[in-house]
């Protein structure tokens, strides 16, 4: 018998890979930097957890932390803006999440992206998935330790 459901990244519940895509050549472009990512280089960089280390990778050390920081900040707050219009769930999540409320199973959201994160996902999903329906919600801070000064 299934007495617990474990949802992982933000993108199991729905697609916000497109979007943080477009929010990061956003971002570099504000920057003055020539960079573009594709649809195939994004999913290869996917590998790579943490966008601040995906950064740092593609970068290949040649920008400082300070820029590097300053381009993800951005990125995350075109990822805010553009989540503001809301989003669907994918195929099955609120039946799947419903089935468990009904069947009293518990339901878990158990990823490494930060709370701004997870409350922009809340938001941008109200109408149709209540987070507070969870019984755990783990963040980055729940498995992760910060690096001193902004250090990526």
């Amino acid at each position: 018998m299934l007495n617990v459901l474990l949802f992982g990244s933000i993108g199991v519940l729905a697609e916000t890979s497109e979007i943080q895509r477009q929010a990061y050549n956003q971002s570099f472009e504000e920057h003055g930097l020539d960079w573009y990512w594709s649809i195939a280089n994004y999913c290869e960089l996917l590998k790579i957890p943490g966008g601040k280390r995906r950064l740092n990778d593609f970068a290949n050390v040649n920008l400082s932390n300070d820029v590097l920081n300053s381009i993800h900040e951005r990125k995350e707050s075109i990822f805010y803006e553009k989540l503001k219009v809301g989003l669907n769930p994918r195929d099955g999540v609120t039946d799947c999440i419903n089935v468990c409320r009904k069947k009293d199973i518990k339901i878990g959201f158990i990823t490494t992206t930060s709370q701004n994160n997870i409350d922009a996902l809340a938001q941008a999903l109200h109408k149709s998935i209540n987070l507070k329906q969870f019984d755990l919600i783990t963040t980055k801070s729940d498995v992760y330790t910060e690096k001193p000064s902004g250090e990526i």
